[in-house]
């Protein structure tokens, strides 16, 4: 087995923000309020946002951006490439990221409760026992009640956007713990017309 992900390794999520609506702009402006919380290096270009820095800050931001973002109704998807421990990137001790005294702004309990269809893939790489890692990740789905089965090329959660944020990172810190180098990619739906 490979030996755990420092714990000062580079943690990063790049993410995008698809609201269906003309008021796209408004929305997705509105959201990334959400996630320039103490502690996080925020970087936005016209494409995509790159977060930086402490794991259950990440994701906590990013569960309340796509709550934020889908409190109104609107069908939004929310794309996420997660990474840790790239040997291209800098320790997080080396980034110069300002100390949060604050925990990370929560979105109110209505809007964490909305239904979220998620499709993930998780790749533990540079590891020869890598499916091993992908079956504990599944498990871990299975035990939580969100497994919604595994097409090709992902595995789909069906639970609230709590539920469905709070198993993504707990089986992130799983597969880090076996693998040096551990990339995870999410799509995340709410408010879909086609939901099943």
């Amino acid at each position: 087995m490979a030996s755990r992900c420092a714990d000062d390794a580079f943690f990063g999520c790049r993410f995008s923000l698809y609201p269906m609506t003309d008021r796209f702009v408004d929305v997705i402006l509105d959201s990334l309020a959400a996630v320039r919380v103490p502690g996080i290096e925020v970087e936005t270009d016209d494409v995509s946002t790159c977060l930086i820095g402490p794991e259950s800050a990440v994701f906590a931001a990013l569960r309340d951006c796509l709550a934020r973002a889908s409190s109104g109704g609107t069908h939004v998807v929310m794309t996420a490439t997660f990474s840790k421990g790239c040997p291209g990137e800098p320790s997080a001790a080396r980034l110069d990221l300002p100390p949060s005294d604050a925990s990370p702004r929560v979105a109110g309990e209505e809007d964490l409760a909305r239904p979220a269809a998620c499709q993930v893939s998780v790749y533990p790489l540079g590891e020869s026992d890598y499916m091993d890692t992908i079956y504990q990740v599944i498990e871990t789905y299975k035990q939580r009640g969100l497994y919604g089965g595994s097409p090709h090329f992902c595995t789909r959660l069906d639970g609230s956007i709590a539920q469905v944020f709070a198993a993504l990172e707990e089986t992130f810190r799983q597969a880090t713990q076996r693998a040096r180098h551990t990339v995870m990619v999410a799509t995340i739906s709410c408010n879909s017309p086609s939901r099943r």
